[in-house]
């Protein structure tokens, strides 16, 4: 079956022409044993929720926050249960802006953004004696979570009742007792009387609100752009180029056949069940149907090859020194084993430039990746092939 491009959607990269997963080649599809697996673990989610009778509860505002707690009824999760104890803490707040499903957001902050005004005196009985917030920012102690490309985003309507999203900026201090800390929340990207900005000595429920707007903004940057575009997205461009390109026997199509392995089947089936008009973000995601596609636009105009290297992502955010961050220890280190083991096999087939230029094959699946999978980021192929 000869595979071919299609543009899914304006903005976004390209994708395998294939309405369902049938539509595949034989090859790329799920094999019984997956689609077996794949098929249980679902078909048990299902019944795990309708014991707990969650189905039911889906649809209505829960009461009480221990509701959460009927989650862990019959499948035990030791760190799931920990996050539920200490979730509302401004310690564990901070680390899983390090270490939790979205680290790729923090940044050193400089200097204070013109649209966040937040004093010294705002944010100094948070940094305790002897410290000021000029001082912690020379000394590169201050960064910052910034969700602007959420601000505006058209959003979602579910059982007739409209939903929000902010776009928060958060600012965070590396606390030498207590690690990374918020400091100050302001939940929209203009300030004024009515965008004030939250401070940790607020009253308690207020302060975690605010906590909880910039949450709910994470999910959704994590869902729709390092998930859905920067990981599902842009893997089936390469997916995509290496089946038209290059022959099963190539040494590049070998190494890079295991990585993937099921990309189109699960992009395909996410396309139908998940991100489609009426799948499962339209129905219970802020950002489900319109906003769900601006934002992925969005966030795919600033996509560079760069930012895609751990190396180069780290030191253009400046959190190379940034203390406990295990994400970006744990991923340089697998960063550093497969470059290893890459570079290894490769120069057994290429033993300069020439032999790479050489290589119609190889220069056919590069011009494929950056003409048609990111027809729209000149730039991006400009950096793969430099």
């Amino acid at each position: 079956m000869y595979v071919r491009w299609l543009s899914w959607t304006k903005g976004i990269p390209g994708c395998i022409d294939a309405k369902t997963t049938a539509d595949l080649p034989q090859d790329v599809q799920f094999d019984n044993e997956k689609r077996s697996d794949y098929e249980y673990s679902l078909n048990y989610l299902l019944v795990e929720m309708s014991l707990k009778k969650l189905a039911i509860k889906f649809g209505k505002s829960w009461s009480d926050l221990d509701d959460f707690k009927r989650i862990f009824w019959t499948i035990r999760s030791p760190i799931a249960e920990y996050v539920m104890e200490h979730w509302e803490e401004d310690w564990f707040f901070g680390y899983q802006c390090l270490n939790g499903v979205n680290p790729r957001m923090i940044q050193k902050c400089n200097k204070l953004p013109e649209n966040f005004p937040v004093t010294a005196d705002m944010v100094q009985s948070s940094m305790g004696e002897g410290r000021t917030l000029d001082k912690e920012l020379k000394e590169g102690n201050i960064y910052l979570l910034d969700y602007a490309l959420t601000d505006g985003l058209p959003t979602n309507t579910i059982k007739g009742k409209p939903q929000y999203i902010a776009a928060p900026l958060c600012l965070m201090y590396q606390h030498p007792d207590d690690g990374l800390i918020p400091i100050a929340i302001q939940l929209d990207q203009s300030p004024g009387l009515s965008t004030p900005i939250f401070l940790p000595k607020d009253p308690p429920l207020a302060w975690l609100l605010a906590k909880i707007w910039v949450r709910h903004s994470e999910f959704q940057m994590f869902e729709i752009s390092t998930h859905l575009l920067r990981t599902h997205l842009v893997a089936e461009v390469f997916c995509v180029a290496t089946l038209r390109q290059l022959p099963a026997v190539h040494p590049i199509h070998k190494l890079l056949a295991p990585h993937l392995r099921y990309t189109l089947a699960i992009n395909c089936r996410a396309r139908n069940q998940l991100i489609s008009p009426n799948g499962i973000f339209k129905q219970v995601v802020s950002t489900g149907g319109e906003g769900l596609l601006v934002l992925a636009q969005r966030d795919y105009k600033q996509l560079t090859y760069r930012s895609l290297q751990p190396h180069c992502d780290f030191s253009d955010r400046g959190v190379c020194q940034l203390l406990k961050y295990f994400y970006r220890d744990h991923s340089l280190m697998l960063w550093e084993a497969i470059q290893s083991f890459v570079s290894g096999m490769v120069s057994l087939y290429y033993q300069n430039d020439q032999d790479v230029q050489k290589d119609s094959e190889l220069q056919a699946w590069v011009r494929d990746i950056s003409q048609e999978g990111f027809a729209d980021l000149p730039n991006f192929g400009q950096s793969l092939t430099s």
